[in-house]
């Protein structure tokens, strides 16, 4: 299985694995997840993916044989706990 490439997860596919019971999406914060099991079920399936739209976020999905993993990939830019960016620190005078 850890030698299977992840490979893009177009939204129709993650919608089937979801109503099939293969993949939860959740929310734990601002951080997006997919999980296989959790208790209780998660967000529903159209608001997980407008949130990970507006985050610039996309999905990966690894399957080997019957097992499928599903991960959320960030955009490098945006920060995962979901605040504002940094600013750069302003320059101490003494």
């Amino acid at each position: 299985m850890l030698q299977t490439p992840f490979a893009p997860l177009p939204d129709d596919e993650f919608r089937k694995l979801v109503a099939d019971g293969d993949a939860i999406p959740g929310r734990e914060g601002s951080v997006l997840l997919v999980s296989k099991w959790r208790d209780p079920p998660g967000m529903e399936v159209e608001a997980f993916l407008v949130a990970l739209r507006k985050q610039g976020s996309t999905l990966e999905a690894r399957r080997f044989k019957t097992d499928v993993n599903v991960r959320v990939v960030r955009n490098a830019a945006a920060p995962a706990w979901g605040g504002r960016g940094l600013s750069p620190a302003a320059p101490i005078h003494t």
